[in-house]
């Protein structure tokens, strides 16, 4: 791991393996000194969140191999690298559901196709997947889907639920705060004279 993702990943061996959220047992992170002269990463933990679940699959498997059981061995790289996939395939497939509401099946797969191959998707998800792009991806076609519910229904729960994840986008990469404005446009139509 590298650069960013090496920042946004040190939450969970910190958290889970080193029980130090001091970041002193390493010296490899950007971090910055605190008030309490402890070290604070650089980056907010909510990729660490969407690492979580693969994190936990390869602590098992390095533990039941033999395997250094430190967050950086094969089995975590592994497990992370099947996490961007995962990510990926279901965001592929809220957008679709998301698409068919304007486009017939033929439209939407073209689409998808061109939204996973032209543009920056397809190399976030095999070229460098742990980066925060291909998870957002799928946060935001969730977000999306639940703004649709939203419109339909009414709900609460869909609000809520479409509130949460754009404050969750926003916890990954701050600068997402802006999807706010998709449920406060959609939409919107102006009239001419």
């Amino acid at each position: 791991m590298v650069d960013d993702v090496d920042q946004f990943y040190s939450y969970l061996p910190a958290t889970f393996i080193q029980k130090d959220l001091t970041f002193n047992f390493q010296n490899n992170y950007w971090t910055v000194p605190g008030k309490d002269g402890n070290k604070i990463p650089r980056t907010t933990y909510g990729m660490a969140v969407m690492y979580s679940p693969f994190f936990f699959v390869g602590h098992a498997i390095a533990k039941s191999g033999n395997y250094e059981v430190d967050g950086y061995s094969l089995p975590y790289k592994w497990s992370l690298h099947f996490g961007t996939f995962f990510y990926v395939l279901i965001g592929l497939w809220l957008c679709r559901i998301n698409l068919l509401r304007f486009f017939n099946e033929f439209i939407t797969f073209i689409t998808l196709i061109a939204i996973f191959l032209g543009t920056n998707l397809f190399y976030y998800t095999f070229g460098w997947g742990e980066m925060c792009h291909s998870y957002l991806f799928f946060i935001l076609s969730l977000f999306i889907f639940y703004v649709f519910k939203w419109f339909d229904t009414k709900k609460l729960k869909h609000l809520l639920i479409f509130s949460f994840l754009a404050g969750f986008a926003t916890l990954i990469r701050p600068t997402d705060i802006v999807v706010l404005l998709f449920p406060l446009l959609f939409g919107v139509r102006i009239s001419t004279m």
